[in-house]
């Protein structure tokens, strides 16, 4: 007959087991950013739903981009983008 012990360890070690697959998961299909510091994407998700709402009213769909060096942002803007990241998305659509 197995004890409580054991058990408990089992059901730790299934604990430990599912939290690295899904860690492992989660880093697997994390998107890569690293070539946005020296790329231009060719759209985004914003920019597609944008898109869709101007074909939606019979307006053109153009977007006209104007790249901005990340020297010419304003500081104030970088520390809000900084803070708006730290928090979970989930408490800013609250």
């Amino acid at each position: 007959m197995r004890t409580r012990a054991g058990w408990a360890g089992r059901l730790a070690m299934l604990v430990i087991v599912a939290a690295g697959i899904w860690l492992g998961v989660l880093i697997w299909t994390w998107p890569s950013v690293g070539r946005l510091a020296t790329a231009r994407p060719a759209t985004t998700a914003f920019i597609e739903q944008y898109r869709a709402e101007q074909r939606a009213a019979g307006r053109s769909d153009r977007v006209a981009w104007t790249w901005t060096p990340y020297a010419a942002i304003s500081p104030a803007v970088k520390r809000a983008v900084d803070i708006l990241n730290f928090f979970p998305r989930v408490s800013l659509e609250r």
